[in-house]
């Protein structure tokens, strides 16, 4: 995947994230692309954290 000048690659693309409305990590990837003109601009210079959810989101995750 091209993004800006950089070609970036993600593993298991086709892996679903989100069970019920059948989205995959690909899907993310790209929704976060399509926002990120906009979402940027509003998180610039705040904290940040990543919430990960090993297997399904339904059964909770962790905050790193």
């Amino acid at each position: 995947m091209r993004i800006g000048s950089r070609d970036v690659h993600f593993s298991n693309s086709d892996k679903v994230f989100f069970p019920e409305p059948g989205l995959t990590k690909g899907d993310l990837v790209r929704y976060y692309l399509d926002v990120a003109d906009c979402l940027l601009h509003h998180v610039r210079d705040r904290p940040m954290h990543v919430s990960r959810f090993p297997g399904l989101a339904a059964r909770g995750g962790n905050v790193d």
